[in-house]
């Protein structure tokens, strides 16, 4: 590294950021917030700084490709989030007859 330049968490070297796991909403949460209150509900759970979207975008490894990581603007990374979960809710929702979220209705 180059004097005069300081690595800031994991981002500056190639990685995602440097995010406490523990800080972060569990992916079986976020799943269940999209298929109970739809993408408000989820949009709701997703209300967190820029570092902890990217966070969970790669723990969740929904961006294979790493362009979201580059991404600046918050509400940008959330939305791709929103949408990502929500179609997933909803091809599951297709296999699993409606069953999604884990609570059945009776």
């Amino acid at each position: 590294m180059a004097l005069g330049k300081k690595a800031v968490g994991g981002a500056a070297r190639g990685r995602w950021p440097d995010v406490r796991v523990a800080a972060l909403p569990s992916a079986e949460a976020l799943f269940r917030a999209a298929a109970q209150g739809g993408e408000v509900a989820l949009a709701r759970e997703l209300a967190l700084p820029r570092e902890q979207l990217i966070g969970i975008i790669g723990a969740m490894g929904l961006d294979p490709s790493r362009r979201v990581r580059r991404w600046k603007d918050e509400q940008r990374i959330r939305d791709y989030l929103i949408e990502t979960i929500v179609a997933r809710v909803q091809r599951n929702r297709s296999f699993l007859g409606g069953e999604v979220g884990g609570d059945s209705p009776e």
